[in-house]
C-alpha cells in the first residue's frame, strides 16, 4: 500500500517548520528576541517519557 502525499509544497513547508523548531530547540533562531521572548509564553511544552 502507498504511502498518502500532499505534494511538493506541502513536503516543503514541512521541512521548513522543522528547520525552524530545531533552531529554536537549539537557541539559534535569528530573529528580535523581544518578539521571541513575547512568543515563548505562548509556548506549551509536555514531555513524554518512559521513565516516570
Amino acid at each position: 500500500m502507498a504511502r498518502v502525499s500532499y505534494g511538493a509544497e506541502t513536503k516543503k513547508r514541512a521541512k521548513r517548520l522543522l528547520e525552524v523548531l530545531l533552531a529554536y530547540a537549539n537557541d539559534t533562531l535569528d530573529c528580535d528576541e523581544t518578539a521571541l521572548d513575547a512568543l515563548r509564553l505562548n509556548i506549551q511544552i509536555r514531555w513524554q517519557s518512559e521513565v516516570r
